[in-house]
């Protein structure tokens, strides 16, 4: 099941983050959003994965599923440049993914 977004995100991407956002939430069935200033160059690029709900801890199966994102994201490049593991009180929390 999937894990909403927390209710100021948006899904304000250029063409090719939503592409790859659609991509992510497809196959692993994920909810992906993005949030004012959460880009650079003024552009909306950054995308987060949420496998946990909004300051919440994964638990070990969507930790897993974090992985199995990851190892894609990485596997794939999706022109994806960077992703940082979001944590709240050390387990991970979701996947950001910034192109």
């Amino acid at each position: 099941m999937a894990v909403p977004p927390p209710a100021v995100a948006s899904s304000n991407w250029d063409p090719n983050t939503r592409r790859v956002a659609e991509e992510i939430e497809r196959d692993f069935d994920v909810r992906c959003s993005t949030y004012p200033g959460h880009r650079r160059t003024g552009q909306p690029w950054g995308i987060d994965a949420w496998v946990a709900s909004f300051r919440s801890r994964a638990n070990r199966v969507r930790e897993q599923l974090s992985d199995r994102i990851q190892h894609y994201v990485e596997r794939n490049r999706l022109g994806i440049d960077y992703m940082i593991w979001s944590c709240v009180g050390g387990r991970s929390s979701g996947v950001r993914a910034c192109s």
